[in-house]
């Protein structure tokens, strides 16, 4: 999981042109769609990151679930949000995961 999200993060980074039909139109009112999958690139390199770590893996696990909730209902149900779905299920796992 930690991969995925680093992964597309850089991705975001280097390629952002190939990331802005993803994004809800309304964003533009807020932030430029350019800036925003930047920003969104970088918060998934981070939070990637954070899975890796003992000390940051809930909370990065948590924030990953607000993350894909927003991604989900933003992009509504469609063949893309089955990756999503299931990031958000084992984001669930590591959240609640007792040692």
């Amino acid at each position: 999981m930690a991969f995925v999200f680093v992964y597309f993060g850089i991705d975001k980074l280097v390629n952002p042109i190939n990331w802005l039909g993803y994004i809800p139109a309304w964003i533009e009112t807020i932030v430029p769609l350019r800036q925003f999958v930047l920003a969104n690139g970088i918060l998934e390199i981070i939070l990637g990151l954070g899975l890796l770590y003992k000390k940051t893996l809930r909370l990065a696990a948590n924030i990953i679930i607000l993350f894909l909730v927003g991604v989900i209902i933003s992009l509504g149900l469609d063949e893309v949000i089955a990756r999503d779905v299931g990031l958000l299920f084992m984001a669930i796992a590591l959240a609640v995961w007792r040692e």
